[in-house]
C-alpha cells in the first residue's frame, strides 16, 4: 500500500519519503512483471532483432545507427543502437532485451513521479495541492507503471523499445523544462530538454508532437502569459524546434516507404478519421478498463461511411472541444486530455494502413488518463470529507489489482505459440493472428496445427499470397507434397512475381525428386529478386546434391554477400570445398558457422576432421571433443589414423 497523505505529513523529511516512494513504485513494476521473465521473439521481433544485420556489431557506430530499411526500427536509430548493445552483451537471449525494457520502463514511472509532484508544487497549484503533491504523485506514477495496457506489450513484446525509449525522452524532456523554471542556472536545464528532445526523434516519430506539449505545459503551468513565456524561455522553444529538424532528416534518408504515423494514405481521409474516432474510443476504454487485451487488430473492421461512425465522431469531436475550452481557461484537467490526444495524434490521423490500432500506442497516453482519475478521485475524498488513510487503501488496492492482472496477462508472453493462441481465442476472425500462430507452431514443429491455422487464414483472406506460400511450407513438413505444391501455385496465380513463392515451390520440387524444375523455379526467383537469400542458398543445397561442387561453392558464397551470418550456408559452403580438396578455405569458413552459431555440432565434428587432416591435431581434438559434447553420437578420434 502507498503512503498516506497523512503519514507523510507527520513522519519524516519529504526528500526521504520521495525516495521511499520511489522504491515503492519500482517495486511494484517488479512484482508486476514477475510472470514474464522468460520472454520470447514475437511478430517484428523477428525482423527488428533476429534477422537485423546492423546489431551484430556496435562499431563503427555507423553500422548500428543504419538501421535496415522497411523494418521497425527504420528511421530509429537510437532504437537499433541499444538492440546492438543488447546483442553484444549477451547476443540473442531474450531476458536481456526485456530487462533493459523493463528499466527504461521504471525510470519513465520515476520521471512521471517528479513531474507531478513539481507541477503540484508550482505557483499555481501549490495552494491547492502543495501538502499532497507527494500522495498524489506517487498514486498516478504507481497506477500507470502496473497499468497492464503499458506493461504487458510495450515491454514483453521486446521490439515495442521505439515506444518506451521515445516515452523516456518526452518525460525527461518535460521533467528538465520543470527544473528549469526555478533553477539558479536554467541554460543547463534547457540543454537537457533540448537534448531529451533530440533523442526522442532518433527513437520514434510520435516525438515530434514533444515541442508543442512542452509549450502548452510551461503556459498552463509555469509561465504567467505568452510574453512573458517567451521572453524567459524563448530560446529554448526555437532550440526545441531545430530538433524538428532531427526528424524531417531521418524522414529523407531513414530508407522507410510506410513508417509507423506518417503513409501514403490509401483511404479517403473521412474514412480514416471515421476510423480511428471509434479506435480512440476503444483506447479511452482500456485505459480504465483494460480487458480484453489483444496483441493485433488485423481485423479492426475499417468505417464503410462517415455517416456509420457518426456517434463516435460526435463523441470524439466533443472531448477535442472541451479540451480546447478548458486549454483557453487554463484549467488543468484539460492538459491532461491534451497530452493524450497530442501524443496519439500522429498515428491517429495518419495510421499504419494495416494496423489500425495497436495497444503499444497507448504507452504513455494513458498517464493522462490516470491522473485525471487519481485527481478526480481526490477531490471526491475532499466533498466527501474522507481520510486520507482511507484513501491510501483505496489506491494500494487498485495498484493490487492493476499489479494481478499485469502479472496474468504477462503469463501470455512466455512463447509465441501462447501470445497468437490468446489472439486467435480473442479475435478469431483476425487473419494475421491465424497465420502468425501457425508460423509459431510451425516453429514448434507442430506441423498439423500449424496448417489448420494457415489453411483458416488462407479462408478468412483468400487473396493473399503469403498465407499460401506460408501454408505449403507447413504442407510440406509433413510430407504432404501435392497439397503444398497446389498452395504454392495457388499463390502464385495471385502473385506470380514473388521470388519467395518461386523459391519455396523449387525448394518442394526438390524434396519431390523434381531437380530440373527445382532449378528452374531457383533461377527464376534470382531473376525476380538477387537479393533473396534463400534462393541462392537452396540452389546451393541443391548443386551439392548433384555433386556440382564448384557451381555450389558459387552459389553458397551469394547467399552470404547477402546474409553474412548465415550459419548453415557457411557450414554447406565448406563440405563442399573439402568436396574440392580446399580444406585451408573450408576451415575458414567452419570457424565462421562456429561464430554465427557456436552450438553448430556439425561444423565443430567437421572442423575438426579438417584439421586432423592437416596436422594440427591438438586443435583438432578440441573441437571434436565440443563436438561431441553437443552431439554425444559423434566419436572422438584419438589416433592420427582417424583423421583419414
Amino acid at each position: 500500500m502507498l503512503p498516506t497523505l497523512q503519514s507523510m505529513t507527520h513522519t519524516a523529511h519529504p526528500l526521504r519519503l520521495a525516495r521511499r516512494m520511489s522504491v515503492l513504485i519500482v517495486l511494484a513494476g517488479l512484482l508486476a512483471y514477475r510472470g514474464g521473465g522468460g520472454g520470447a521473439w514475437l511478430f517484428d521481433d523477428q525482423v527488428a532483432i533476429l534477422g537485423n544485420e546492423s546489431i551484430r556489431q556496435v562499431w563503427p557506430l555507423s553500422k548500428p545507427l543504419s538501421p535496415p530499411a522497411d523494418t521497425p526500427v527504420a528511421r530509429r536509430p537510437l532504437v537499433n543502437l541499444s538492440f546492438a548493445l543488447n546483442h553484444a552483451l549477451g547476443g540473442f537471449d531474450p531476458r536481456g532485451y526485456l530487462f533493459v525494457n523493463l528499466v527504461l520502463h521504471l525510470l519513465s514511472a520515476l520521471l512521471l513521479l517528479g513531474i507531478v509532484r513539481r507541477t503540484l508544487l508550482t505557483p499555481r497549484l501549490r495552494s491547492r495541492d502543495g501538502d499532497a503533491s507527494l500522495w498524489l504523485a506517487g498514486a498516478i506514477a504507481g497506477l500507470w507503471a502496473v497499468h497492464p495496457l503499458l506493461l504487458t506489450e510495450s515491454i514483453l513484446y521486446i521490439t515495442q523499445r521505439t515506444e518506451l525509449l521515445m516515452a523516456l525522452w518526452y518525460l525527461l524532456a518535460l521533467y528538465s523544462l520543470i527544473r528549469s523554471a526555478d533553477a539558479i542556472r536554467p541554460a543547463r536545464w534547457h540543454a537537457v530538454t533540448v537534448l531529451a528532445c533530440a533523442l526522442g526523434m532518433l527513437s520514434k516519430e510520435v516525438m515530434v508532437t514533444a515541442p508543442l506539449v512542452l509549450c502548452l505545459y510551461d503556459w498552463m503551468f509555469l509561465a504567467e502569459s505568452w510574453p512573458t513565456l517567451w521572453a524567459r524561455r524563448g530560446r529554448l522553444y526555437v532550440g526545441l524546434a531545430l530538433t524538428w529538424g532531427v526528424l524531417a532528416w531521418l524522414m529523407v534518408t531513414g530508407g522507410r516507404t510506410s513508417p509507423a504515423g506518417f503513409v501514403l494514405r490509401e483511404l479517403p481521409l473521412a474514412r480514416s478519421l471515421a476510423t480511428q474516432a471509434g479506435v480512440i474510443l476503444y483506447y479511452a476504454r482500456l485505459a480504465v478498463w483494460p480487458h480484453p487485451l489483444v496483441i493485433d487488430y488485423d481485423d479492426w473492421p475499417v468505417a464503410a461511411s462517415v455517416a456509420a461512425m457518426w456517434p463516435q465522431m460526435l463523441a470524439v469531436g466533443l472531448l477535442i472541444l472541451a479540451t480546447g475550452y478548458g486549454l483557453i481557461r487554463r484549467a488543468p484537467w484539460a492538459f491532461l486530455l491534451a497530452w493524450s490526444l497530442a501524443i496519439l495524434a500522429p498515428t491517429s490521423l495518419l495510421p499504419i494502413l494495416t494496423e489500425a490500432a495497436a495497444e503499444r500506442r497507448m504507452y504513455l497516453p494513458p498517464a493522462g488518463v490516470v491522473a485525471l482519475a487519481v485527481f478526480g478521485a481526490e477531490a471526491s475524498r475532499r466533498r466527501l470529507r474522507c481520510s486520507p488513510r482511507a484513501a491510501g487503501v483505496i489506491v494500494g488496492i487498485a495498484v493490487l489489482a492493476c499489479g494481478v492482472v499485469t502479472a496474468q496477462r504477462s503469463l501470455d508472453y512466455r512463447s509465441d505459440v501462447a501470445m497468437w493462441t490468446d489472439a486467435v481465442a480473442k479475435r478469431p476472425n483476425n487473419v494475421r493472428a491465424h497465420d502468425n500462430l501457425g508460423l509459431a507452431l510451425g516453429r514448434a514443429g507442430r506441423f498439423a496445427e500449424s496448417s489448420a491455422h494457415h489453411a483458416e487464414a488462407a479462408r478468412l483472406a483468400p487473396k493473399v499470397a503469403q498465407i499460401r506460400s506460408n501454408l505449403g511450407v507447413s504442407l510440406g513438413k509433413q510430407g504432404r507434397f501435392e497439397e503444398a505444391r497446389q498452395a504454392f501455385e495457388d499463390g502464385l496465380a495471385l502473385a506470380p512475381n514473388s521470388a519467395e513463392l518461386h523459391t519455396n515451390l523449387g525448394a518442394l520440387l526438390e524434396r519431390m525428386g523434381h531437380a530440373d524444375q527445382a532449378m528452374a523455379q531457383y533461377d527464376q526467383a534470382q531473376q525476380l529478386d538477387p537479393s533473396l537469400t534463400q534462393s541462392h542458398y537452396n540452389r546451393g543445397v541443391a548443386l551439392s546434391k548433384q555433386g556440382r561442387w564448384q557451381e555450389a561453392v558459387d552459389a553458397y558464397h551469394a547467399a552470404l554477400a547477402r546474409q553474412p551470418n548465415h550459419a548453415q550456408a557457411h557450414f554447406n559452403l565448406s563440405m563442399a570445398l573439402v568436396a574440392l580438396g580446399r580444406d585451408d578455405d573450408a576451415i575458414a569458413h567452419f570457424r565462421d558457422a562456429l561464430s554465427a552459431d557456436p552450438k553448430h555440432a556439425k561444423a565443430e565434428d567437421n572442423l575438426g576432421l579438417a584439421l586432423g587432416r592437416q596436422g594440427q591435431q591438438a586443435e583438432a581434438v578440441t573441437h571434436l571433443r565440443q563436438a561431441a559434447g553437443l552431439r554425444p553420437d559423434v566419436a572422438t578420434p584419438t589416433s592420427p589414423s582417424a583423421w583419414r
